[in-house]
């Protein structure tokens, strides 16, 4: 669909799709055209659709947090959409925007904004850098040491810890079906609500997951893709590895997108 590195992709309820990687980009009707340049763009900015299914960016470049929206033909510092948290300079940020309940947003080691349609609320967040995962209508964050969700007004940890020195994401089927991939080593780890396990990851050097339920898991990665059924893991054919993210609204269509672009699949 798109020939340009990409490294985070946003799916809109209405069609829409933004791209970030060095540039960004956004899709109206299977049209792509490239945005002005980005405040930010390395790896640890992501970019999503906020309720107005108008792009933002958020996370942080080095010791300094980015928030910023697509308006008016251009980008602009959108600090009056996180209240408190867009002081000046801004804190590192972490999170996850867009059109379902809640958003997140999260100073590291500060507090975190959840803002739903029926107001906004203040919890303190979770200690240390992490990352942040709207899974259905929960909640996640993970960092070296444990997995978090946001159960009622306060983040929860997990009471079993799983064993990894450095997860890249986590995607939630269910509280009791949790998928977590390791880069280095090319591990998966997976929790059933009661115990962790481990097992080799089908695709060399995994970086993150998305999953319509239990037999419907899908995988990218430094070596390409891969689906589980429920049973096995199978490579998916037709995509060019690296990939770097793999999102869908339903799963009836799925995205990847990674080094040589972006790629669409319907079922």
């Amino acid at each position: 669909m798109l020939e340009a590195s990409v490294h985070s992709l946003a799916l809109s309820e209405g069609g829409r799709v933004a791209a970030l990687g060095e540039a960004a980009w956004l899709a109206t009707g299977g049209a792509w055209r490239r945005l002005p340049p980005p405040p930010a763009s390395g790896p640890d900015v992501r970019i999503y659709f906020g309720r107005d299914e108008q792009p933002r960016l958020m996370g942080k470049r080095g010791a300094v947090g980015v928030y910023a929206r697509l308006r008016g033909g251009g980008w602009e510092r959108g600090a009056q959409e996180i209240g408190r948290l867009g002081g000046s300079p801004m804190a590192p940020l972490y999170g996850a925007l867009g059109e379902r309940d809640p958003e997140v947003v999260c100073a590291v080691d500060r507090e975190c904004l959840i803002k739903r349609r029926s107001g906004w609320t203040v919890v303190a967040a979770p200690p240390g850098p992490l990352r942040a995962e709207l899974c259905g209508t929960t909640a996640w964050a993970w960092d070296r040491g444990g997995v978090h969700l946001l159960d009622g007004g306060a983040w929860r940890a997990l009471d079993v810890r799983a064993e990894f020195s450095r997860a890249e994401h986590l995607w939630a089927v269910s509280r009791r079906d949790v998928w977590l991939v390791e880069r280095s080593p090319s591990r998966l780890h997976h929790f059933d609500g009661e115990r962790w396990t481990a097992q080799d990851s089908p695709v060399p050097g995994p970086r993150a997951l998305w999953a319509s339920g239990p037999a419907d898991v899908w995988l990218v990665g430094d070596g390409g893709a891969a689906r589980f059924d429920g049973e096995r893991w199978r490579p998916v054919q037709g995509l060019d590895a690296p990939l770097a993210t793999v999102t869908s609204l339903t799963g009836a269509v799925l995205w990847w997108a990674g080094p040589s672009g972006v790629w669409r699949g319907e079922r």
